[in-house]
């Protein structure tokens, strides 16, 4: 066991429950097409986008002034702050 490995576990744990509200929408587009009623596929659209900023807003709120404080790194350690 190494570092790596716990936190490739922990980011897959996470982005699995990131990936939920995706994942149970898919279906409204299908049944979408099989009802042929669009207000199915507006709502997945409606909930994907609300999920979306919902993230985006709770990412600048836990981040604050560092989130977008060293634009051209990806990656940076703790230190460089």
């Amino acid at each position: 066991e190494t570092p790596v490995a716990t936190d490739y576990t922990y980011a897959s744990a996470l982005t699995f429950v990131f990936a939920m509200p995706y994942i149970l929408t898919m279906n409204l587009t299908l049944h979408t097409y099989t009802s042929g009623d669009w207000r199915w596929f507006w709502a997945c659209v409606l909930i994907n986008v609300g999920y979306l900023l919902f993230t985006s807003l709770m990412f600048l709120k836990y981040a604050g002034k560092r989130a977008f404080k060293h634009k051209s790194k990806l990656w940076y350690p703790e230190e460089a702050e």
